[in-house]
């Protein structure tokens, strides 16, 4: 009961809404680097689909054929993609736990 009063508490909302914007942002990155060249990237929906599989650990989709397309940008977008969403989750397991 506590964890769910906890879940949606309005302290909390800012969280939400910051990794909200994140997932949107890095998947409009992705979209923009390589909707031309991989398939899972063509358009914002499936890009947003493949950050949420990020952010939950999923990394290989459309990965190989993005490190194809340019694997500077790959990499780069990969390492920020990681730290700031393993960072936002974090901050939001910290505020649901204390």
């Amino acid at each position: 009961m506590a964890v769910t009063e906890t879940v949606i508490h309005g302290d909390v909302l800012p969280f939400y809404i910051f990794l909200a914007l994140l997932l949107m942002i890095f998947a409009g990155a992705n979209s923009f680097a390589f909707n031309s060249e991989v398939v899972e990237y063509r358009n914002f929906r499936s890009s947003f689909e493949n950050m949420l599989f990020v952010l939950f650990g999923d990394f290989g989709i459309g990965n190989a054929e993005k490190q194809e397309s340019s694997v500077e940008l790959a990499f780069l977008i990969f390492i920020f993609t990681t730290f700031f969403l393993s960072l936002t989750m974090m901050n939001i397991f910290i505020a649901v736990v204390s």
